[in-house]
């Protein structure tokens, strides 16, 4: 989740001990440190790669640049990879499809994973096609259910529109789902 850290032991091979070394090991990411360890038997170089968290949710993709000194390759870049998830667990995108020239109804639930309950304060749609209805929230899920509002002014076009919710959640105060609305079918 947002602001966790975390770290993972890897460490690096080197066949010939004798003539070839890791010389430096390192990310050029501030969220990212990395801890020498022991160089083992095996001639294995321990290290630690630590993860000292984001503000921001999403999946983090950065390479670490391993330096040897005597090799014949003088560098080797390992891809290190995180996601960071955020707290609040809700459907991000909504479609409306046509049910018996009507649009059913859709309800998002909102949970957490720390188990904190979440309030849902506000929910604004920024294409003007959708009520919506915050529903009473049940232990720690909150809910809210949203209808188009006009089946007949829909848009010609299948672009997609967004949702925001506001919480009160202290890391995440506004959520975005986005959502379309099928084209009626054509009988």
């Amino acid at each position: 989740m947002k602001k966790q850290t975390g770290s993972q032991d890897f460490f690096v091979t080197i066949k010939n001990p004798d003539n070839v070394r890791v010389s430096s090991v390192g990310i050029n990411d501030k969220r990212f440190l990395i801890e020498p360890g022991r160089v083992d038997n095996a001639g294995r170089a321990h290290y630690k790669v630590k993860f000292l968290g984001s503000d921001t949710s999403g999946r983090i993709i950065e390479r670490m640049k391993i330096n040897l000194e005597g090799a014949s390759t003088p560098s080797i870049d390992v891809l290190v990879q995180v996601t960071v998830v955020s707290d609040i667990v809700y459907r991000k995108s909504l479609d409306f499809r046509e049910q018996g020239g009507m649009y059913a109804p859709l309800e998002v639930t909102f949970k957490t994973r720390s188990g904190t309950p979440v309030e849902i304060l506000s929910a604004e749609d920024t294409g003007g096609l959708l009520k919506t209805e915050i529903l009473e929230r049940k232990g720690h899920r909150s809910a809210l259910k949203a209808y188009v509002a006009d089946p007949k002014a829909i848009p010609s076009s299948r672009r997609p529109y967004k949702l925001i919710v506001t919480t009160n959640h202290e890391e995440e105060p506004e959520l975005e789902i986005f959502y379309r609305i099928a084209l009626p079918r054509k009988r």
